[in-house]
């Protein structure tokens, strides 16, 4: 038996409680749980069993495994047929204007100001798919999402979360680009806190502040790893939090979406206007081989759209889909042995 605290051996992935230091919550409970019955390398048991193409069948032929590839390629990219970050009911529209807005954004006036004529007379670069998974590949390289324990302190259209990272971007305008071999740099470039928030800018540009949250314990169904873009976050009590977490159904469980909605009539009203976050996938056991996969498939997926309008992008991890593919299954089969 432990007779001092200070005999206590604590993995690196947990952490004491508060109130009783030889009570150790284990921060990777539920993604260990997930772990057992996880038959996808990269998507979790709760998205893939809703949307697994052949889950009608037990067959293991080639057809099967290049829908199953597919299907777990659209997954990481958020887009593609029949992946709906949103429930369809909600209705939820993307927002594809420029979301810089000095203005109003900064705290000014309701008089137009210099920067919103500029805006108004050279059309500024918007928040698209591309832009949305250079910031992802971006921000992937923080390993703040691999292990956290959850605790709720701000919240989103009244919804308690946990935000892991803060940044901000400058998006820049890609048809404007005369090159013809790209890097990321080319289509978003990171800006301080401080001067998104100063507003001096020569010439205003689109710039985004992207927030990395977390809605519960990682590996949850309502975990919801996601990036908001430009959301406006407050502060969320303790009390606010604890109430949220005892409804009778807190959660939609069942949604057969990548975002899982939570029972909250404000959250549903302001996401129909509301930027569509990009959502993360859960590579099994958080295996380093399934989060290159990640990002190797996110470094694809913006080559393809890049080629599609000429331009070839320059980046280290860009694979072949056949090579991706390979590690794919690579991995899938290690999984097995398990």
């Amino acid at each position: 038996m432990v007779e001092s605290e200070k005999e206590i051996i604590i993995p690196e992935h947990c952490t004491k409680a508060k109130r009783n230091g030889y009570t150790i919550p284990d921060a990777l409970y539920h993604r260990n749980l997930n772990s057992i019955r996880q038959t996808n390398p990269l998507v979790s048991p709760f998205t893939w069993d809703n949307r697994r193409p052949s889950r009608s069948s037990s067959s293991t032929t080639t057809v099967n495994i290049d829908l199953e590839w597919q299907e777990t390629y659209n997954h990481v990219c958020n887009s593609g047929p029949g992946i709906n970050v949103f429930p369809k009911s909600t209705n939820a529209k993307p927002v594809s204007s420029s979301l810089h807005r000095v203005a109003k954004g900064r705290g000014g006036g309701g008089n137009s100001s210099y920067s919103d004529i500029v805006n108004k007379n050279s059309p500024q670069p918007a928040l698209g798919e591309l832009q949305k998974l250079c910031i992802a590949m971006s921000m992937y390289d923080d390993d703040s999402h691999l292990s956290f324990i959850y605790a709720p302190t701000d919240c989103l259209f009244g919804q308690p979360c946990m935000i892991l990272q803060k940044r901000c971007f400058k998006l820049l305008d890609i048809e404007q680009c005369e090159e013809t071999t790209v890097s990321i740099d080319n289509i978003i470039q990171e800006v301080s806190l401080e001067v998104y928030n100063s507003g001096s800018f020569s010439n205003p540009a689109a710039f985004v502040c992207v927030h990395q949250l977390a809605f519960d314990s990682k590996g949850k169904r309502s975990c919801n790893l996601s990036l908001w873009f430009n959301a406006k976050i407050t502060a969320c009590s303790g009390s606010k939090a604890k109430k949220m977490s005892k409804k009778e159904e807190p959660w939609r469980l069942s949604d057969k979406s990548l975002f899982c909605l939570p029972s909250n009539d404000e959250f549903d009203k302001a996401i129909t206007s509301a930027s569509t976050p990009y959502v993360y996938m859960e590579p099994f056991d958080d295996l380093k081989a399934g989060h290159n996969l990640i990002k190797g498939i996110l470094s694809h997926k913006v080559a393809t759209i890049l080629l599609s309008k000429g331009i070839v992008f320059a980046a280290e991890m860009v694979s072949c889909v056949t090579e991706l593919r390979k590690q794919y299954t690579f991995i899938k089969a290690d999984m097995k042995r398990w």
